[in-house]
C-alpha cells in the first residue's frame, strides 16, 4: 500500500490507492473468491490483483504478460489471454465481475457491451472507469456516461450509474446484471421491444404519409383490398382481413362511398351482406398513390443490401414460426 501512497497529493489519495479503494468496495472480499474479467487491458487488472482477486485479463497489448508478472509479484492469481473485448472465448455466466478502463473510450460499444453481459453471472457486476479525452471535467463529456447508461438499460442491465471519479477526471459507470432473469431485463426480449417500437413508429410514418395526401391509412388499406377483387368483397371480409372493428369500417365505407371511391352493390348469393367496389375514380386515386408510395419505398431500400433485407426477412419469417409453435394450442392448466 505504501508504493500507491508515493506521489500523492497532500491531504489526499493518489488516482491509484482511490481507485483501489473503490474497487475494493465494488467487489469486497466478504463476498468470497470472486473471479474477474478484465476487459481491454489496464492497470485496474493490477489492482485487483493487489486485493487478492482472480482476475483474468482479455488484452490484445503486449503489456499483459508484464502486469501479470506484477501479479504474480504482489502474490496476485493471473490469467492473461489475449482476446477482443466484442468476442471473448469464454462460457456464458463465467464470471462474477467485469471491469474496462478504457476499452469504449471512443464511444459506446453496443457489441462489447453486450458481450460483457453474456459472461456475468447473474448478479455480476459491470465496473467501467473512463476518462475524457482531454483531462476535461465530467460536464465536457456527459452525453457519453448518459450513452453508455442507456445501452446498458437497453441490453437488460440493471441499476446502471455513472458518477464523476472522485480521484480524478472522467467517469465511473457500474450496472449490475438482474440475479433473476426477471421480464424486464431479458435482452431478447428488450430487443425484440426495439423491433415492435420500429415496426410501430413504421406504421405512423405511412399514416402520416396518408394522411397528407388528403385519406386515412385505414381508407388506403380498404382501397387496396378492394383493387384485388374486381366483383367486390363483403365488409365482414374487409374487416376480418385488416383488423378493423366493424363499427370503424362502417364510418370509413361511408366516407370512401361520399367521396366516389368504392361503391355498393348487392351481393347475388347472400343478399343479407352487400359488396364493396371500387370505382374507376377510387380505382385511379389507389394507383396513384401507390406508385409513389412504392417510389419511396424504393428509394429508402437501396440504402440496404441485399444481404441486409435477406436476414431481415429471415429474421420476420423465422419470428413468425416461433410464435406459431408458441402459441398454438390452449395452455394446460
Amino acid at each position: 500500500m505504501d508504493e500507491l501512497n508515493r506521489g500523492a497529493p497532500a491531504g489526499g489519495l493518489c488516482a491509484d490507492q482511490a481507485e483501489l479503494e473503490r474497487l475494493r468496495a465494488l467487489f469486497p472480499a466478504e463476498k468470497g473468491p470472486l473471479r474477474i474479467l478484465d476487459a481491454g487491458g489496464d492497470r485496474l487488472a493490477l489492482l485487483l490483483w493487489r486485493l487478492g482477486r482472480q482476475v483474468v485479463e482479455a488484452d490484445l497489448s503486449p503489456a499483459a504478460p508484464r502486469r501479470a508478472r506484477e501479479a504474480e509479484e504482489d502474490g496476485g492469481r493471473a490469467e492473461p489471454l489475449p482476446a477482443g473485448c466484442q468476442s471473448l472465448p469464454f462460457p456464458d455466466e463465467s464470471f462474477d465481475g467485469v471491469v474496462s478502463g478504457g476499452a469504449v473510450r471512443q464511444a459506446a460499444d453496443r457489441a462489447a457491451y453486450r458481450e460483457w453481459y453474456r459472461v456475468l453471472r447473474r448478479g455480476g457486476l459491470l465496473a467501467v472507469r473512463d476518462r475524457t479525452a482531454d483531462g476535461g471535467p465530467l460536464s465536457d463529456t456527459s452525453a457519453r456516461p448518459r450513452r453508455d447508461v442507456e445501452l446498458l438499460r437497453e441490453l437488460g442491465f440493471a441499476h446502471c450509474r455513472a458518477e464523476a471519479a472522485p480521484e480524478g477526471d472522467g467517469f465511473w459507470i457500474t450496472a449490475h446484471k438482474p440475479a433473476s432473469a426477471g421480464r424486464m431485463h431479458i435482452p431478447q426480449l428488450t430487443q425484440y421491444n426495439r423491433y415492435l417500437r420500429a415496426a410501430k413508429s413504421q406504421l405512423q410514418l405511412y399514416s402520416n404519409w396518408c394522411a397528407a395526401n388528403g385519406l386515412s391509412y385505414a381508407e388506403f388499406m380498404v382501397l387496396h383490398m378492394a383493387t384485388h377483387h374486381a366483383k367486390g368483397v363483403r365488409p365482414s371480409d374487409i374487416s376480418s382481413a385488416l383488423v378493423i372493428p366493424r363499427q370503424t369500417l362502417t364510418r370509413i365505407l361511408a366516407g370512401l362511398e361520399k367521396r366516389g371511391d368504392v361503391e355498393r352493390s348487392v351481393n347475388e348469393s347472400d343478399r343479407r351482406s352487400a359488396l364493396i367496389r371500387i370505382t374507376p375514380a377510387g380505382r385511379k386515386r389507389f394507383h396513384s398513390l401507390h406508385s409513389r408510395l412504392h417510389q419511396a419505398e424504393q428509394q429508402a431500400l437501396s440504402r440496404f443490401t441485399v444481404e441486409d433485407l435477406s436476414r431481415f426477412a429471415d429474421f420476420s419469417e423465422g419470428l413468425l414460426e416461433a410464435y406459431a409453435g408458441a402459441l398454438q394450442g390452449p395452455e394446460e392448466a
